[in-house]
C-alpha cells in the first residue's frame, strides 16, 4: 500500500480522473485505432450521447451528492437525490438514442430503458460511489495514521518541554527572591506554578479541553512571567463564550511563549496583547508582542512553528487560517478555526 500511496494523494487528482475516463471510453479509443471495428460512433454522437451526459452525471455526484449529502449522512436525502439523477441519465440516453426498430421486436421500449439504459446509469453510478468511498476511506485512513504520529511527536516534545528547565530555574530564583523581600507573595506564587505545571502533564494527555481551560492555563503562565518582568504590560481579551467549545490542549501556549520570549525589552517597557474572539462556529486568536532592538521573532521553543502549522494541518484541514506579520516594532499571529458541531456538543454532554 506504501508504494501507491502517492496515487491517492491530492495533487494527482487530475491522474486518477484521467485514467477513469480513459477507462470508462476505451471501447471507442480502440475502435478509432483499428482494435474493435463494431463501434460506429460520430464525434457529434460521442458528445452528446457519452460525454457530455457522463460528465455531467459524474461530477454531480462526485462535487455535490457525494461531500454534502452522502459523507455528511444525509442517506435520507441522498437516495431519492441519487435515484432522481439516475432517472434523468437514463431518460437521456434513451430518447437520444432510442431502440431501433429490430431491436424493439425483441423487446419493449421500457424493457430496452431498464436493460441498457438504466442499467449502464446504476453501473457508472455505482462504479462512481464505491471509488469515491474508497478514496475517502484511505484518505482518512492516512490522515489518522498521520496525526497519531504527529500526536506522539507532539507530545513526547513536550514531555521534554513541559518542566522546562529554564523556565523552572528562572521562576525558582523569582520566589527565592520573592521570600527574602516579599514572604507573603511566595504562597500565591507556587500555587500558580503548580498549576501551570499540573495543567501541562494532565490536560495535556487529553484529546480535547474546553477552552475556557485553554485560556486559564494563559493567563497563569503569563501572570508568572509578569513576575519576573514587571515591565511586561499585558492585554488579555476574551470576548464571547470559551465554555461552550472544545479544543486540543496547548494548541495557543507555543504562540504566547514566542510573544514573552521574543518581546521582552530588557531597557524598557514591553507589550503583549492576546485576544480570543469565540463565535459560535469559528474562533478568532490574536497575539501581538512589541520588538525590542534586536528581535527574534522564530518559535524555536515547544513543537515549533513548522510542528505547529503541520498539527492544525491535521486537525483543522481546510477549517483555518494562520497569519504571522513580522513588522518593524511588532510580531502578529492571527488564527481563525472554523469548529463543527461536534465539538460544541460533546462539549454539552460532558459537562
Amino acid at each position: 500500500m506504501e508504494r501507491i500511496g502517492w496515487f491517492f494523494a491530492p495533487r494527482f487528482w487530475w491522474l486518477r480522473h484521467l485514467l477513469f475516463w480513459v477507462w470508462r471510453y476505451a471501447e471507442i479509443l480502440f475502435s478509432k485505432i483499428g482494435v474493435f471495428s463494431d463501434v460506429d460512433l460520430s464525434l457529434k454522437d460521442f458528445l452528446l450521447l457519452h460525454l457530455l451526459p457522463d460528465l455531467a452525471f459524474v461530477y454531480l455526484n462526485l462535487l455535490v451528492l457525494i461531500p454534502r449529502i452522502l459523507l455528511k449522512g444525509k442517506l435520507w436525502l441522498y437516495l431519492p437525490t441519487v435515484l432522481a439523477s439516475l432517472l434523468l441519465y437514463a431518460g437521456y440516453t434513451y430518447s437520444y438514442d432510442p431502440a431501433d426498430a429490430e431491436a424493439l421486436q425483441q423487446m419493449s421500449p421500457l424493457t430496452w430503458f431498464f436493460t441498457f439504459d438504466l442499467l449502464d446509469g446504476a453501473y457508472l453510478l455505482g462504479l462512481v460511489v464505491g471509488l469515491r468511498l474508497m478514496l475517502e476511506f484511505v484518505y482518512h485512513q492516512g490522515r489518522i495514521a498521520e496525526l497519531q504520529s504527529t500526536n506522539l511527536q507532539t507530545e513526547l516534545t513536550y514531555l521534554k518541554s513541559q518542566v522546562s528547565p529554564h523556565f523552572l530555574f528562572n521562576m525558582l530564583n523569582s520566589i527565592a527572591v520573592l521570600s527574602e523581600k516579599y514572604p507573603s507573595k511566595v504562597t500565591p506564587v507556587v500555587v500558580q506554578l503548580s498549576q501551570v505545571l499540573r495543567y501541562q502533564l494532565y490536560e495535556g494527555e487529553k484529546e480535547q479541553v474546553a477552552l475556557s481551560h485553554e485560556i486559564e492555563n494563559l493567563r497563569t503562565y503569563l501572570a508568572l512571567e509578569g513576575i519576573r518582568q514587571n515591565k511586561m504590560e499585558v492585554d488579555f481579551q476574551v470576548v464571547g463564550n470559551p465554555d461552550a467549545m472544545l479544543l486540543p490542549p496547548l494548541l495557543f501556549l507555543p504562540f504566547v511563549e514566542n510573544a514573552v520570549k521574543h518581546g521582552i525589552n530588557a531597557r524598557g517597557e514591553s507589550k503583549i496583547a492576546v485576544r480570543f474572539d469565540v463565535q459560535p462556529s469559528s474562533l478568532d486568536f490574536f497575539v501581538e508582542n512589541t520588538k525590542p532592538a534586536q528581535p527574534s521573532a522564530h518559535l524555536d521553543g515547544g513543537i515549533g512553528l513548522k510542528n505547529i502549522r503541520r498539527r492544525l494541518e491535521l486537525l483543522y484541514p481546510a477549517k483555518h487560517k494562520l497569519e504571522v506579520e513580522d513588522g518593524a516594532e511588532n510580531f502578529k499571529v492571527r488564527l481563525n478555526l472554523t469548529v463543527d458541531d461536534h465539538n460544541r456538543k460533546s462539549l454539552s454532554r460532558k459537562s
